[in-house]
């Protein structure tokens, strides 16, 4: 008790996934535990006017810039789409120092040219070099792109940070962006997946919100989906899971099957999957206890991002989620643009 993150080091056999005979029975993992170690919270958020709507009153000048969702259904759906946060990335560019030698450079017209028109051509760069292996096709996207200029600059941008904090439950500011890959999808790539993080969805890391950058502008046929208000019936849906004979799922990814999401539960929950559309610039944040995906295949070209911001602990070295690593290994992966390897990630324990 009080040491969490060391007792499953001490008794790691005790948690592989062979020993768990379903995921509705991970006793480990139950639904928002109120022993979470301390992170670093704005506390009183809402008296000390740290809301959601006053964060993006800020940023857009009104709390509901033409939202899909607005921002007081976030709650409800445990979804929203923040339109054109990264709309700047458009703005001509051309009269900025240093853009005249880049276009002799790399013998580009960059007239009228915007850090987008050079964020394609990164994506370009990465998509060209990148060679999947043949037992895992590519499926929209480029898992060699980490540390891009693209993603460096994201992570950096103090409006996302500040709405990424504003929409976590726990409303942690303490923050580190893990280095991830980029969806890079072309037309006719097979990227149809729906599924749940398990340890997320469950009481670990409860708190980290998931999302993405969208540097196209995205169509019902090429997008993610989501599944809205899930979140409020947790224990119910595993209840009628655990009951399913085909419960026998491993891992702490899960696919959202047909048996896992059937007529039943929709009747009994009164939702179900829908598009969430993202247009240049748009940002999708989602709570973890929500499952998401994608269409598919991809129709049209679609690129995104994914900072995936977690909270550091007291200690400065612990995050939210033990899977995640320390603050030290990634850390170190931001300073020397490198991966964060599963081995670097032990050392630090």
């Amino acid at each position: 008790m009080g040491n969490w993150d060391a007792f499953i080091k001490d008794k790691s056999d005790w948690f592989t996934p062979t020993n768990v005979p379903n995921f509705a029975g991970r006793s480990s993992y139950r639904f928002m535990p109120d022993d979470h170690p301390p992170i670093p919270r704005i506390q009183e958020s809402e008296r000390n006017g740290f809301s959601l709507e006053n964060i993006l009153t800020r940023i857009y000048g009104t709390a509901n810039p033409e939202f899909q969702n607005p921002p007081q259904d976030f709650d409800v759906t445990g979804n929203i789409v923040l339109p054109k946060l990264f709309g700047w990335l458009e703005d001509d560019i051309s009269h900025v120092e240093g853009v005249r030698e880049l276009s002799q450079l790399l013998n580009i017209e960059l007239s009228g040219c915007s850090l987008l028109q050079l964020i394609h051509i990164g994506f370009n760069l990465y998509d060209y070099h990148y060679t999947p292996a043949v037992s895992r096709p590519r499926l929209g996207w480029n898992r060699s792109m980490f540390q891009s200029l693209t993603q460096q600059l994201v992570r950096q941008d103090i409006c996302y940070y500040a709405a990424y904090v504003a929409i976590r439950p726990d409303h942690a500011w303490r923050l580190i962006a893990f280095p991830y890959y980029t969806k890079s999808a072309y037309p006719g790539e097979d990227t149809k997946f729906i599924h749940i993080d398990l340890a997320l969805a469950t009481g670990r890391g409860a708190n980290a919100v998931q999302g993405s950058l969208s540097f196209t502008d995205e169509d019902g046929e090429t997008c993610s989906v989501v599944l809205p208000g899930i979140h409020k019936h947790l224990a119910r849906w595993w209840e009628i899971i655990s009951t399913s004979p085909e419960s026998q799922v491993l891992g702490n990814t899960v696919a959202v099957y047909p048996w896992i999401w059937d007529e039943r539960c929709r009747q009994e929950f009164k939702t179900d999957f829908e598009r969430s559309i993202c247009m240049t610039g748009d940002v999708r944040l989602t709570l973890p206890c929500v499952p998401h995906g994608s269409v598919g295949p991809a129709t049209t070209l679609r690129r995104t991002v994914m900072p995936w911001f977690g909270a550091v602990q007291d200690d400065h070295e612990r995050l939210e989620t033990a899977e995640a690593g320390v603050w030290s290994s990634i850390s170190d992966a931001h300073r020397d643009l490198r991966l964060c390897t599963k081995d670097s990630v032990r050392e630090h324990m």
